[in-house]
C-alpha cells in the first residue's frame, strides 16, 4: 500500500511540501457547502466526528504535536466489518488492510500545522485510522487513533465540486496528466479509474537528472537518490478521487506509483505509472 511504497523507496516521513487549506485561494473549493470533517490530534489524544454525510467532504487534520501524523480514510469492503478491520490493524498494522478495504483517501500534517483535502466518501461504515510517522521505522498506530465514522446520505443538494487547476488520472499502468504545469499553488484532481489501488507522488529531480536516473535509482534504490519527495497525493482504490492542493517550485519533477502489484511482484511504477512533469516559472 502507499506507506509501504514510500518507506521502502527511502522517502521521507515527513510531508516536504506545502500542502494548503482547501479553502484558501480560488479553485472552488471555497465552496462552504462541501462539510468539514476535523481530526485532530494533540497531548490529550485524539478527536473527531462520528458521522458526516455522503458525497464531497472536506477532512482536516489539525496535528498540534511535535510528530508529523496522516490520516486514512478507509471504507470496509462488503462483508467485512469495523471490528475486523480494527483487529486486522492491531494485528498486522497499516500495511495489512489493503484485502480488507476500501482506500477513500488521507491527508497529512507537519508538527503544529494543519491540512486538507477534500474526498468522495460513500455511505456506510468507515473508519479514521491515524498514523503517527517517523524517518527511523514504519508508521505506529497509537492508542485511540483508529475512530468510528458513520457516513448517512446526504440530506440535501450535492456541493458543486472544486474546479481542479491540475487533473491527474490513475489507469492500469499509467498517468494521463500534462506535461507542464506552472510553479505556485495549484488544486490537483487525483482520479482513480483503475481497477487497482493507485498514489501519485511526485519526485523533484535535481538539477541535470532525469527520467532515466530515476528509473536507474528505482532499480538500485541503495544508490543516492536523484532528488527528492516534493508531496503526494494518497492512495484511493479504483473509482475514487480526492483533491489536494499543492504547492511546487519550478523545476523537473517525475509522477510515481510505487504501490507493487500483487500478480507480476513489479511496482506500478515498474509497469508503466512514472511520468515526467516539468514546473515553469
Amino acid at each position: 500500500m502507499m506507506l509501504k511504497g514510500l518507506f521502502e523507496a527511502g522517502f521521507k516521513a515527513t510531508v516536504a511540501f506545502a500542502l494548503l487549506n482547501l479553502a484558501a485561494c480560488g479553485g472552488g473549493a471555497q465552496n462552504s457547502a462541501i462539510p468539514t470533517l476535523t481530526y485532530a490530534v494533540g497531548a490529550s489524544g485524539y478527536s473527531s466526528p462520528t458521522s458526516t454525510e455522503s458525497g464531497l467532504v472536506e477532512v482536516r487534520l489539525d496535528n498540534a504535536t511535535t510528530a508529523p501524523h496522516l490520516v486514512a480514510v478507509v471504507r470496509p469492503k462488503a462483508g467485512v466489518t469495523a471490528e475486523q478491520v480494527k483487529t486486522t490493524l492491531a494485528q498486522g498494522g497499516f500495511e495489512a488492510l489493503e484485502e480488507l478495504v476500501e482506500m477513500a483517501g488521507g491527508v497529512s500534517a507537519q508538527p503544529g500545522q494543519a491540512a486538507a483535502v477534500v474526498l468522495e466518501l460513500r455511505t456506510g461504515a468507515h473508519l479514521l485510522v491515524g498514523l503517527k510517522l517517523s524517518q527511523d521505522g514504519p508508521p505506529e498506530i497509537p492508542p485511540g487513533a483508529v475512530r468510528d465514522l458513520e457516513v448517512k446520505p446526504r440530506g440535501g443538494p450535492a456541493p458543486t465540486a472544486p474546479k481542479p487547476d491540475v487533473t491527474a488520472v490513475g489507469k492500469d499502468f499509467s498517468y494521463e496528466m500534462p506535461s507542464s504545469i506552472k510553479a505556485g499553488p495549484k488544486l490537483w484532481l487525483f482520479d482513480n479509474q483503475g481497477q487497482h489501488l493507485h498514489h501519485l507522488i511526485l519526485f523533484r529531480l535535481e538539477e541535470g537528472k532525469t527520467l532515466d536516473d530515476l528509473k536507474a535509482w528505482l532499480a538500485d534504490p541503495q544508490a543516492a537518490p536523484p532528488g527528492e519527495e516534493a508531496g503526494f497525493l494518497l492512495e484511493i482504490s479504483g473509482g475514487y478521487r480526492e483533491y489536494a492542493r499543492l504547492d511546487l517550485p519550478p523545476g523537473n519533477y517525475a509522477a510515481i506509483c510505487f504501490i507493487v502489484d500483487h500478480h507480476s511482484g513489479k511496482s506500478h511504477a515498474d509497469l508503466g505509472m512514472i511520468q515526467a512533469l516539468t514546473v515553469t516559472p
